[in-house]
């Protein structure tokens, strides 16, 4: 079976599991997960990244029940947060994350922009 799938009573992943991205944590791993949900409040999709822990690259647990960042409603990452790209930088002790943020949903016209998030662990 799958190791994400949406889940239709999970408010932040039940259109879509999005994508995945891992990187090495002590004995396991972190994990981002791009969750993509229908906003009922804006009448439209959205996504945002989940923060996830799993101690074999197979079975994930999200480390908090919102998520490490989603979209604000209004800006430039008014509706999705998505693409990231993580590294932890073992100098400075903390996460790096580029990742990409709409304005308005994909299918309308909007901007796309690239975004920076930093952030201890």
């Amino acid at each position: 079976g799958p190791i994400l799938s949406p889940n239709e009573m999970d408010p932040f992943c039940n259109l879509a599991a999005g994508s995945l991205k891992m990187i090495p944590w002590r004995q396991g791993f972190l994990g981002f997960q791009n969750g993509i949900f229908w906003n009922p409040e804006r009448n439209e999709s959205c996504s945002a990244i989940l923060f996830l822990h799993s101690l074999d690259g197979i079975k994930f647990e999200r480390i908090s029940d919102l998520p490490i960042l989603g979209p604000t409603g209004k800006g430039w990452k008014a509706s999705h947060i998505y693409a990231c790209d993580v590294r932890y930088s073992e100098a400075e002790k903390v996460l790096i994350m580029y990742f990409n943020a709409r304005n308005k949903p994909h299918w309308t016209v909007g901007k796309e922009a690239i975004g920076l998030f930093v952030g201890k662990v």
